[in-house]
């Protein structure tokens, strides 16, 4: 009897050690969840920022293009 009340010690034990492990496994899924969701929305941001800067690059691009043009222009009419 000592032999199987000593099973059950261990396996009781085992039992509870899996619990801590599934309950520390758990926490660890829901601050990487947490994390993932701070990640998710500041890589959207990110990514609208970028897209904000790309279309300034590119209207100051076409503004150059056109300030180089009305240089030349002038350049000519004035036989520079």
């Amino acid at each position: 009897m000592t032999k199987t009340y000593n099973d059950i010690e261990v396996v009781t034990k085992l039992l509870r050690e899996k619990e801590r492990d599934l309950e520390l496994a758990a926490r660890i899924g829901q601050t990487l969840l947490e994390q993932n969701k701070v990640l998710s929305t500041r890589s959207d941001e990110l990514e609208t920022e970028l897209s904000t800067t790309n279309e300034a690059v590119e209207k100051l691009k076409f503004e150059l293009f056109n300030t180089s043009e009305r240089v030349c222009a002038l350049l000519l009419a004035f036989n520079l």
